[in-house]
């Protein structure tokens, strides 16, 4: 069916599942498609998203929200921004690794405590980097 971005998607109650289902996987799943078709609706939304916070505190899947909120712009910016060079392997990659496993099912990304120990990390690997007078990013 189509997709009218100004109205709220399927309300909860409305949705009919077996006794035997998980209803937050089913909640999830109509969240998400939601998600993906109101992104889909505007091929301006495919590189520039329809705009942060539009799907509320809990879409549960962080790589999800960034693509259809940010756009692909967003989404590689988010990514480019993660790519501190001295950190790849020793501090940053395994922070990293956790960040991007857990962004599956949940929206990490957006959590202030998960973010701002990320942040600190990888502006501590950055400010090493810029003492020593190399470039902190990769290309």
């Amino acid at each position: 069916g189509s997709i009218d971005p100004g109205r709220e998607p399927l309300e909860f109650s409305a949705i009919t599942v077996p006794d035997d289902s998980d209803m937050s996987w089913m909640m999830r799943m109509v969240k998400w498609v939601y998600a993906i078709k109101v992104w889909r609706a505007n091929p301006v939304c495919w590189f520039l998203g329809v705009g942060p916070g539009t799907w509320g505190p809990a879409l549960d899947g962080g790589w999800l929200r960034l693509l259809t909120e940010n756009g692909v712009i967003g989404l590689v910016l988010f990514v480019l921004m993660l790519r501190c060079r001295d950190c790849n392997q020793s501090i940053m990659g395994p922070i990293r690794c956790c960040l991007f496993i857990n962004m599956l099912m949940i929206d990490l990304n957006i959590a202030y405590k998960a973010m701002a120990f990320v942040l600190f990390v990888l502006g501590y690997c950055m400010s090493r980097k810029s003492a020593s007078g190399e470039p902190a990013f990769t290309e």
